[in-house]
């Protein structure tokens, strides 16, 4: 089949998202749900919501259950639903669950570790930004702290270096925690 333009598709519908891993979201009225290029549906099931594929899945939300489908539609994990669920980024996507606590789950929906969050990021650099508290740090994949100090801000790491606020002051730091000299 032939690609369509992004102007065709959004003629077909309301709203129409970026193309990631070969499909994009669109919407028509409140039902959410992915397509192809040629703006063939990838699967029959509608959505509240849906974000864009990454690694394989996309979150979507249908009714307050969030979780993760394959590009066929069906769920990559069935014994769980969350409050909210992020895109995976290496190996890894950020839920929350009833409750508030947020931590990082597997592909297929089971946990990464047992530690929980007030607040959990997405992974870049091996690190995911976390808050406990009022306090920000950087874990790794495994749910353990990357370094001992704790922030009022912390950005995700880029190119080796993170942008952190401490006491109102900004300065980055690498990926040990150590300050980066200005």
């Amino acid at each position: 089949m032939e690609e369509l333009s992004r102007k065709k598709l959004k003629e077909m519908f309301d709203r129409v998202g970026p193309f990631r891993e070969g499909l994009a979201t669109v919407c028509i009225e409140t039902e959410w749900h992915h397509v192809f290029p040629d703006g063939r549906e990838a699967y029959a099931k509608r959505f509240d919501w849906v974000g864009p594929f990454c690694e394989g899945l996309a979150a979507v939300r249908e009714g307050n259950a969030h979780y993760h489908i394959r590009t066929d539609g069906t769920p990559a994990y069935y014994a769980k639903r969350f409050d909210w669920a992020g895109s995976f980024r290496e190996g890894l996507a950020a839920v929350k669950e009833d409750g508030g606590e947020y931590y990082h789950i597997h592909h297929d929906g089971t946990s990464a570790y047992a530690e929980r969050f007030d607040e959990a990021g997405f992974f870049r650099e091996g690190l995911a930004m976390v808050r406990k508290g009022q306090k920000r740090y950087h874990v790794r994949h495994d749910g353990t702290p990357a370094y001992a100090e704790r922030f009022d801000w912390a950005e995700p790491f880029l190119e080796g270096l993170a942008k952190v606020t401490k006491d109102r002051t900004e300065y980055l730091i690498r990926p040990d925690g150590t300050k980066v000299d200005p």
